[in-house]
């Protein structure tokens, strides 16, 4: 239940702002010229420095979220903004089930129980979730990461670092046929594969109507098979490759 007190509401944020990692006190961390400076530097902040950092961040994002449900006037509007909680749990879940595995690092911060949408997921029945929670679940169609990676996270931090300028080692996949790069054709084989068939037979008949297709720097011509896939009827097909083909305007995409 929410409390009535705007004022209660100011006076427990202002007490714990002293504790809070402010501008300048992450500008100190960025300054910090090793990993074990910018520990002590947290000891000396109040925030513990030992153990696995993930977890230790991701509880102090539990806490602050239980916070902000305990001192709240409006519980709807606190909704709005854990709502995205909610998004990630629930392709998490659906990107689990497709792969056969069990979903890991679920945050318990949404508006919906974590087992409220476990149970759906498992189920595949929707319709106790709102259809705002459905229209920001974005699904990724053609991934072409094996399904059996145990690598990700590596993965996806090194490609931070490199967008961001950061040092840092480098990722070297050692999936099988890694080093021929992408291949859609075997994206398409992948259990996690999402073609137009399931959007029209599974996806949109369950509320979901969010996709996106992976690939913007692999070139011109496997852009032209994703929007071909995708956006053409099967008909159609070779009349855009000869229309492109033949009129040499492939490098406009």
């Amino acid at each position: 239940m929410p409390q009535e007190s705007i004022y209660y509401a100011i006076g427990r944020l202002s007490v714990m702002q002293k504790n809070t990692l402010d501008a300048s006190k992450l500008e100190r961390l960025l300054q910090a010229p090793t990993a074990q400076e910018a520990r002590r530097t947290l000891s000396e902040m109040g925030w513990s420095a030992e153990g696995n950092y993930d977890r230790i961040a991701a509880q102090h994002v539990e806490n602050a979220c239980r916070l902000i449900r305990e001192i709240a006037t409006d519980e709807e509007e606190i909704d709005c903004f854990l709502l995205k909680y909610d998004v990630n749990n629930l392709k998490m879940l659906l990107k689990a089930r497709s792969l056969g595995r069990e979903a890991e690092d679920l945050s318990p911060c949404g508006v919906y129980p974590v087992e409220k949408l476990r149970k759906c997921v498992a189920d595949r029945k929707y319709d106790g979730l709102p259809q705002t929670l459905k229209d920001k679940t974005e699904f990724l169609c053609n991934e072409g990461c094996w399904s059996g990676c145990m690598e990700r996270r590596a993965c996806y931090e090194a490609v931070s670092r490199k967008n961001l300028g950061a040092p840092g080692p480098e990722h070297r996949c050692t999936a099988p046929e890694a080093a021929n790069g992408y291949r859609f054709s075997r994206a398409m084989e992948g259990p996690g594969f999402i073609g137009v068939q399931d959007i029209q037979t599974t996806y949109l008949p369950m509320g979901f109507s969010q996709f996106k297709i992976e690939g913007r720097g692999l070139g011109n011509a496997l852009l032209l098979e994703f929007l071909l896939h995708y956006l053409t009827k099967p008909e159609y097909h070779l009349h855009v490759r000869e229309a492109l083909y033949l009129d040499n305007t492939l490098d406009l995409f």
